[in-house]
């Protein structure tokens, strides 16, 4: 096994070996099959799934099973799909792929090296990693090969656990002999999906302590006033319903701005429990990640550290009680958004746009995450809706009629518009949200409304 320290660069994107393929080409590098990165992706999120699942007392280096196994896919990739079923022996499959890793450690100064010791050692089964990373994909084969089996009507198919109970069946691995257990355990255990199999191993969902409603705020462009309409949402809500607890949760940890908007720079406090006492203001508590470093300095991290911020900004946090939680997502449909539906109970969804096609466009994606995913959208607001003429009074559509057509496209609720004014991004920069500053004003009265229908949509007791 390769030791760590020999490796300066370990903890550096991994896909940046994948993308020194590209310049391969450049260099006439001549195989039988182009690397397919989606091929390799898909791999590299199978086996994320599957380090995450890993206990870290057990001994076992997540990061290096990812590595492992998408050099095994590289290999395979770039020499194409070669089983035995198609003429070719293991053997020779095995001396392709070797000549394949040669190769690659030529035309890579860089990565090339570290990347033919991490294939050798796979193929040598030299570490713990290696062997649970066989293990595994010889286990994924078995599953997708039954699959196969079920969909074509093959009278061949039996039991999983018939299967498994054979000496071909047997797995060395603890991980990967738990996984075998778990099917074993029923009687009744059938072929299933994949997807089925990795679900059972997936984060369990939990509430959040003292926490009845929690409500997505998400768009999938960026730049459009989502975490304006988050901030405003939330003191509106607290407006209308000041019998209730409400909460807000930042959770875009590379781009923090709850903590501006809500005019509160403090550091939050300890409870006797270790838990982090969220600020507030306005009668709204808060809690971000801007609140726990300083104002110039960066999360430059990768995907695995920021879920962990973000599971700290949901359970490490004494929020309770709260009637609301309002949690204002980065944009895009990515790993946030998934992370908080695996790990927490979401009641609903705001979808904020603009009216703008490009805008419009992108939303139309977060709107299917949410179908997938069966948060049910609770309504649209159309942030910057229109601009009112200072003279004249009248109403000025910024960008067409696209988001009424939209809506309708879409079959959602618009619960919220709100016109264009500089007191609203004003406010925001001041700290003092236009709900209080300008309680009386149309974009004031929008985020009342919308907050209405919020609570008419997701009651409590």
């Amino acid at each position: 096994m390769v030791e760590t320290d020999s490796v300066p660069k370990r903890n550096l994107e991994f896909l940046e070996l994948v993308g020194q393929l590209k310049h391969l080409k450049r260099k006439g590098w001549v195989l039988e099959k182009v690397p397919d990165p989606e091929s390799i992706a898909s791999h590299m999120y199978r086996m994320a799934i599957m380090s995450f699942l890993i206990e870290p007392s057990c001994g076992i280096d997540r990061l290096r099973c990812m590595e492992l196994a998408v050099i095994h896919d590289l290999a395979e990739c770039i020499v194409g799909d070669i089983t035995p079923h198609c003429g070719i022996s293991a053997d020779e499959k095995r001396k392709k792929e070797q000549a394949a890793m040669e190769q690659i450690t030529r035309l890579m100064p860089t990565n090339g090296l570290y990347m033919r010791q991490l294939f050798d050692e796979y193929e040598n089964q030299t570490s713990s990693e290696a062997k649970l990373v066989k293990e595994f994909d010889r286990l994924d084969m078995i599953i997708q090969a039954f699959e196969y089996e079920k969909q074509d009507g093959s009278a061949n198919v039996g039991r999983l656990e018939d299967f498994f109970v054979s000496t071909e069946g047997k797995f060395a691995t603890p991980f990967i002999k738990s996984i075998v257990d778990e099917l074993n355990c029923s009687s009744t255990t059938s072929v299933g999906s994949q997807k089925e199999l990795m679900s059972k191993h997936l984060p369990k969902r939990k509430p959040i302590l003292g926490v009845k409603k929690i409500i997505m705020i998400a768009s999938g462009k960026g730049g459009v006033g989502k975490s304006t309409v988050a901030v405003n949402l939330a003191v509106a809500l607290k407006t209308i319903l000041p019998q209730k607890d409400v909460g807000l949760l930042d959770a875009d940890v590379f781009g923090p701005s709850i903590p501006l908007m809500m005019n509160v720079n403090d550091t939050p406090l300890i409870t006797d429990d270790d838990r982090m006492k969220p600020l507030m203001n306005y009668g709204v508590k808060f809690m971000s990640m801007g609140s726990l470093i300083t104002e110039t300095s960066a999360a430059i991290w990768r995907g695995l550290m920021v879920m962990n911020a973000l599971n700290k900004l949901i359970r490490q946090v004494a929020w309770e009680p709260l009637d609301y939680m309002i949690i204002d997502t980065p944009p895009g449909t990515g790993d946030t958004h998934l992370s908080l539906h695996q790990n927490i109970p979401i009641a609903g969804a705001i979808v904020v746009s603009t009216g703008q096609k490009a805008a419009l466009q992108v939303t139309r994606r977060g709107i299917t995450m949410f179908e997938k995913l069966q948060i049910p959208v609770i309504g649209l607001i159309h942030n910057m809706s229109h601009i009112r003429c200072t003279k004249c009074s009248n109403q000025i559509s910024m960008f067409g009629d696209h988001f009424s057509e939209f809506s309708k496209s879409i079959n959602v609720e618009i619960i919220g518009e709100v016109p264009f004014d500089s007191t609203v991004s004003s406010g925001c920069d001041d700290g003092i949200p236009i709900v209080i500053s300008h309680p009386s004003s149309m974009q004031a009265q929008a985020f009342l409304n919308a907050a209405s229908k919020i609570a008419d949509f997701l009651p409590t007791e």
